[in-house]
């Protein structure tokens, strides 16, 4: 929401000084009541001077420009001198402010004519106002939507809580929406107008929390400039309509009226404010919601009521739904507003007079829940990689609404770029163009190319934030891999990644398969899987494992003997150690005995192991729907097969490699950073979290959420073992400028060995030193 400082609005007062020598404005009366009749003659008698009649009480108002009959505020605050006329029998008149200019010149006259207590409507008029106050200490004066601070000793400010009876409209609004999208205007961007619109706004954020939905806002910074043009009102109103709002609060004065009349056409529903437009504006009476009251007219009747009675005194008066001095009317069609709606707007009234929920206006609260964490608007633009129409593309799509819902100043603009590839070669484009992201999905790899650019955002300030960032609880709750992987030694081992769709090898087995050739549980160690590979292909014809040359996959082999491609702080290529000789020359014994097969085509080996044809695959914990399918579409011919950890040189130190993308944030401004990383920090919530990974396909980021899947775990013990086992023991592959080159360079070996090209140590020396110049090269 706003700040809420406000600046006195200054007004120009050489029209006002040039027309001094003009005729005077002459308020409009209104008669008097009228007087008892004579009493019939009586007789003579010896003749006593009569007292003098008591002198009749003065009251004019000078409005503000929106006219006399604006239907909203100046017409309510004369109905209270109306009021006060018939029932008090003072003498009430007005002069209209057709400019600013007329603010002066209007009380002037007032001054001159003697009136007893000078009304001024508007906050527009409060420098006037507190400029002739303070000139003329004697004269007593009331102000409609405005205060001092310090107070003036001769002017009551009459201000409302306007706030409480808007959001209170707000959650009204939200309700009856059909479209699940409601609007708001207003006319000038001061204070009494923000305050209708801000709470409207946190009506609506109130009632998507009650209610679990996402209903949308639009128009929270939309200000025609006035409050007169009834046009201006029709185009604020066809704008809101034609993006999708069907029930509008105009906060504009006899702007709204326009409005209204494009409601009635459409088929909209109206939220009035200031007075109850079902009286107001009957011709719009079949569309008017609710209105949202401004008691203004009694606050005014009641301080004519101090002066006539002697007991006036300066200061400021606020109306509350307490005292009724504000409060939400119901409009012509309260029978079409559920039961149930009425019963939570009851409850949440007791709840706003006792401070129990914010209405959006003022200081947030700190122990009140209010989704304000920025004070402003903010559209945050995420590119990413999951198709729309895909099961994964809507679990994001429904993950970014609870996002919104929890944060109603933040609007995220999603858009898919296609894959991995496409996706970072539009980043690269992008930053060549200077016109980022605010946030993207990236392997950390990429990342690398992204952060010599200069143009990505650390992410420790924000996770060591006292107020938004994550405790130490939260931080070792993550996998530990995850948070490895987010970390680059190369720009001073801080964060510049967080966990999304991650996931890890292991090993896909087929027990029946293995149950032929005479074990009833997968292999734990690398001699056991060379063992039972050989055995399988021997012994019932089919083959061992089914691979393809991945560089991701020799980091799952290394990391599951202790050893990686790179060393520590991933400045030098490592991977001819012996560990990763003996990874090769295994593979090359399977391959010669024909137990390890290269399978022709893409995901061949899902396809093979579906067909019952295959004991052992790696692969992707995020591949398990595709294997899955893989089974039901070859008839199910595969009864028991699952996926755990991969073999391990020691399994009391296991390991494999973590996949996956991760979300980057691209530097912007302060604003637009934080809302990343709240967006960023949604993800990795313990619910959030386990929503993805109970259906994306995806691990959950946290160990935490295991105890919220207790269920799906039941039903999908694939994943029970995948989240339990697997996802503990994952570690990062390099993230480093030039990661790109070494993988290919690690395949390259890979295939001259299996191809029997070159021998394990010859291959791999010659990757190493390609992979170390690579690295060089990405340190310039």
């Amino acid at each position: 929401m706003r700040s809420k400082l406000f600046v006195f609005l200054s007004v120009v007062l050489a029209l006002a000084i040039a027309l001094g020598g003009c005729t005077q404005p002459t308020p409009t009366p209104v008669p008097q009541a009228p007087a008892a009749p004579a009493a019939p003659a009586a007789a003579a008698a010896t003749a006593t001077p009569a007292p003098a009649a008591p002198r009749v009480l003065k009251v004019g108002q000078v409005t503000d420009t929106g006219g006399i009959d604006d239907q909203t505020f100046n017409q309510t605050a004369w109905k209270g001198i109306q009021d006060a006329i018939e029932k008090l029998g003072i003498e009430g008149s007005y002069l209209e402010s057709q400019q600013p200019t007329d603010y002066e010149k209007n009380i002037t006259e007032y001054l001159r004519s003697g009136t007893d207590l000078i009304v001024t409507v508007g906050y527009l008029l409060g420098e006037d106002t507190a400029k002739f106050a303070q000139a003329n200490s004697d004269q007593k004066f009331a102000i409609v939507d405005y205060s001092y601070s310090p107070a003036l000793p001769n002017v009551l400010g009459l201000e409302f809580a306007t706030d409480q009876a808007a959001f209170l409209a707000g959650y009204l609004a939200a309700g009856m929406s059909k479209t699940g999208v409601v609007g708001t205007f207003g006319g000038m961007e001061i204070p009494p107008v923000t305050i209708f619109m801000d709470a409207y706004a946190q009506g609506v954020w109130q009632y998507n929390q009650v209610h679990s939905t996402n209903v949308k806002v639009l128009g929270t910074n939309y200000y025609v400039g006035n409050f007169e043009s009834t046009d201006d009102g029709r185009r604020a109103a066809e704008s809101l309509m034609d993006e999708g709002a069907d029930v509008i609060m105009p906060v504009a004065g006899v702007v709204g009226t326009g409005a209204a009349a494009v409601l009635q056409e459409r088929g909209g529903l109206l939220i009035g404010v200031d007075a109850d437009w079902v009286v107001t504006a009957p011709q719009y009476k079949d569309i008017v919601l609710a209105s949202v009251l401004k008691n203004m007219d009694v606050a005014v009747y009641g301080v004519v009521e101090q002066v006539k009675a002697g007991s006036f005194i300066g200061g400021t008066w606020v109306g509350t739904l307490a005292n009724n001095g504000v409060g939400l009317k119901s409009g012509s069609m309260e029978d079409k507003v559920p039961q149930t709606l009425k019963d939570e707007l009851a409850a949440i009234r007791n709840d706003v007079i006792a401070k129990k929920v914010w209405t959006g206006w003022g200081e947030p609260p700190k122990d009140i829940e209010t989704g304000i964490v920025l004070g402003e608007n903010i559209n945050l633009v995420f590119w990413h990689n999951q198709a729309p129409d895909s099961f994964r593309g809507k679990l994001l799509d429904e993950i970014i609404t609870d996002f919104e819902r929890k944060y109603p100043e933040i609007n995220v603009i999603a858009t898919y770029q296609s894959d991995y590839t496409s996706l970072y070669k539009k980043l690269v484009a992008a930053i060549a163009a200077g016109g980022t992201p605010d946030v993207a999905v990236s392997y950390p790899s990429m990342v690398s190319d992204y952060l010599k650019a200069g143009v990505v955002q650390e992410l420790d300030p924000y996770i060591s934030d006292p107020v938004i960032g994550l405790t130490a609880e939260d931080m070792s709750d993550i996998y530990p891999g995850y948070l490895a992987e987010g970390r680059f030694p190369a720009y001073g081992n801080k964060y510049y990644t967080f966990p999304f769709a991650k996931s890890a090898e292991g090993l896909w087995y087929n027990l029946d398969l293995l149950k032929e050739a005479g074990y009833d549980a997968p292999p734990k160690t690398w001699v056991e899987f060379e063992e039972m590979a050989l055995a399988v292909h021997e012994k019932t014809g089919k083959i061992g494992y089914a691979y393809y040359e991945n560089a991701s996959t020799l980091d799952c082999w290394l990391f599951s003997r202790g050893t990686a491609r790179v060393n520590a702080d991933q400045t030098e290529a490592i991977f001819n150690d012996a560990a990763s000789v003996e990874a090769l020359a295994m593979m090359k014994r399977l391959i010669d005995a024909g137990a390890a097969v290269k399978p022709e085509g893409s995901y061949a080996d899902q396809s093979e192991f579906g067909k019952g044809n295959v004991a052992f695959t790696f692969g992707s914990t995020s591949g398990t729907f595709y294997y899955q399918q893989a089974v039901v579409d070859s008839g199910n011919l595969v009864k028991e097969y699952g996926h755990t950890l991969p073999p391990q040189s020691d399994p009391a130190k296991p390991g494999t490699v973590l996949y996956g993308g991760s979300l980057v944030m691209f530097k912007t401004t302060e604003a637009k950073q934080k809302a990343a990383w709240l967006f960023i920090k949604h993800f990795s919530s313990i619910e959030e979290t386990a929503k993805w990974g109970s259906a994306s396909g995806y691990m959950p980021v946290r160990a935490s959420a295991s105890a919220l899947l207790g269920e799906y775990f039941a039903e999908n013990p694939i994943v029970e073992e995948q989240v339990t086992k697997i996802m503990p023991a994952a570690m990062p592959g390099p993230a480093v400028a030039g990661e790109q080159e070494m993988r290919t360079y690690a395949e390259e070996a890979m295939t001259k060995v299996f191809e029997g090209i070159a021998e394990p140590q010859e291959a791999l020396d010659e990757a190493v030193q390609l992979a170390n110049e690579a690295l060089a090269r990405g340190r310039e």
